[in-house]
């Protein structure tokens, strides 16, 4: 008797062991395919809302009318999106011409902005924003931009934490954020109900700026809103808009 009840005991050990090594290796393999920016949200009990890439770029041409729109279709093309001819919208104003196009795909946002000084016209500035509401697809069109265009890249981030911590509470979440991203605070700020840190990640595959001597790739902000819930943002390398 007693050694059927040391070999249940063995197998319901093995069993367990099984099933938590197969946990943990799901959990594992999950998270290969997170964000790691998600992950950091979540690890301060924070909802990602919206993710965002900013790119811009300069190439050489002629800058006339006509450019600017083989360059655009030729870019929509490449990123596998509709080209709305209709839905162009060009300007002229102090010597500069710009083309405009916004398109709503499901919960991505695209904005393209192409701009020529007239005068010269041996160059356009080429700005394009992609917005996912709340999805982690942005990875994707870096690479494929860069097939294109030698461009400038930025990423936001944007979340929501349904409570309201004191300073204390902000700050700790900013370092937990920090810590979770692998990253080495290099400044802080803070103004009323705003906290906002840099720090450098050799984790973040992402050039830095150096900003007063440091090398910074990535800049958090936490903050109280009107509803008194605590919004996070994180930019990498920097934010590029109000906070």
């Amino acid at each position: 008797m007693l050694k059927k009840v040391i070999i249940y005991l063995a197998l319901f050990a093995a069993i367990s062991f099984s099933s938590d090594s197969y946990l943990k290796y799901c959990i594992a393999q999950q998270n290969k395919n997170e964000s790691p920016y998600r992950l950091a949200f979540a690890s301060i009990g924070a909802n990602l809302l919206e993710s965002r890439i900013d790119c811009w770029a300069t190439i050489k041409t002629d800058g006339s009318e006509n450019e600017l729109g083989l360059i655009l279709v030729q870019l929509l093309q490449h990123l596998d999106l509709p080209a709305e001819s209709d839905r162009f919208l060009y300007q002229e104003k102090n010597d500069i011409r710009t083309l405009e196009y916004h398109l709503i795909l499901a919960n991505m946002q695209y904005y393209f902005l192409l701009q020529s000084s007239l005068p010269a016209r041996n160059n356009i500035n080429i700005l394009i924003t992609i917005v996912d509401q709340g999805g982690q697809k942005l990875q994707g069109y870096e690479a494929q931009l860069r097939q294109l265009y030698d461009c400038s890249v930025y990423y936001q981030y944007k979340g929501i934490i349904d409570a309201r911590p004191d300073l204390t509470g902000r700050e700790e979440l900013l370092d937990v954020l920090l810590t979770n991203l692998q990253a080495t605070p290099k400044s802080y700020f803070q103004e009323g109900s705003m906290i906002t840190r840099t720090g450098y990640s050799k984790s973040i595959p992402i050039r830095p700026v150096n900003v007063a001597g440091d090398n910074i790739n990535l800049q958090a902000v936490v903050r109280v809103n009107t509803e008194n819930k605590t919004e996070v943002q994180l930019g990498v390398p920097l934010l590029l808009c109000d906070y």
